[in-house]
């Protein structure tokens, strides 16, 4: 008899304590806050400009179609069935000013190309203006607006030793290890810039935004001046090694 009466009492017990920790937990999280949302955290490792070109291409370019990252584009203006009007070249912080010279035409003025051939790796460049019909019947309807920002980088680009996807996971997986309370409305698009150096060592890492949660954004800067492996430094066209900068980009999304 007591063996049954204790066995029921037993699982009573599991019960109540398991509905017990099950309450508690509910009174110390705040009902806004959904740790699901850790999971839409969004990594990725890159140039500053979502297009890159090679130093040695950028200072032999004579031609916009020597520098746009569009094939299509490339072909047709080489092909003369479209040319360029009101094309601007310059640093992308220049672009709010009203100096910079616009030119019309795929060729590229002596300005332009001087401008080109001042730059080192890790620059970035802006070209706008818009793509027009070339033929005699143009219509205005058809011009075509493009603004491309473009991240000089080298010949042979900096790699780390187990891949960029491997870097990537890994700084996930410990950054938002004990992380909690994450609201996907309050997430910002964080941005860390570092360099790796020519001996292939992290240098520079600097927070150029934060993702709006601070113990993240420290994170993921411990978890880049420690990496568990090292680096392959970039090789420039000399054949000499050289510095490459790159941005990690985490929590919002881009285009979100």
């Amino acid at each position: 008899m007591k063996t049954y009466t204790l066995f029921p009492l037993g699982l009573t017990l599991v019960f109540v304590l398991a509905a017990f920790n099950m309450v508690e937990q509910r009174i110390n999280k705040d009902p806004e806050e959904n740790d699901e949302d850790l999971q839409l955290l969004h990594f990725s490792l890159s140039s500053s400009c979502q297009n890159t070109i090679s130093l040695e291409r950028i200072r032999n370019a004579k031609t916009l179609a020597d520098l746009v990252p569009d094939y299509l584009t490339q072909l047709e203006l080489n092909s003369n069935v479209t040319t360029v009007k009101d094309l601007r070249i310059g640093a992308p912080d220049e672009f709010n000013l009203n100096d910079l010279i616009k030119t019309n035409g795929n060729e590229l003025s002596i300005m332009q190309r001087g401008f080109l051939s001042s730059q080192g790796y890790s620059s970035n460049i802006s070209l706008e203006g818009y793509i027009v019909d070339a033929g005699p019947n143009k219509n205005p309807d058809t011009d075509r607006y493009f603004n491309y920002c473009l991240t000089v980088v080298p010949e042979h680009e900096a790699t780390y030793q187990d891949g960029s996807s491997a870097l990537i996971n890994y700084i996930r997986a410990e950054s938002l290890k004990g992380v909690q309370g994450v609201r996907q409305e309050k997430l910002e698009l964080g941005k860390l810039v570092f360099t790796v150096s020519k001996r292939g060592k992290i240098t520079n890492a600097n927070l150029e935004s934060s993702c709006g949660y601070d113990r993240i954004d420290s994170k993921v800067i411990k978890l880049i001046n420690q990496l568990p492996r090292s680096w392959n430094p970039a090789i420039g066209a000399d054949g000499e090694n050289v510095d490459q900068t790159f941005v990690i980009s985490f929590g919002r999304a881009e285009g979100c």
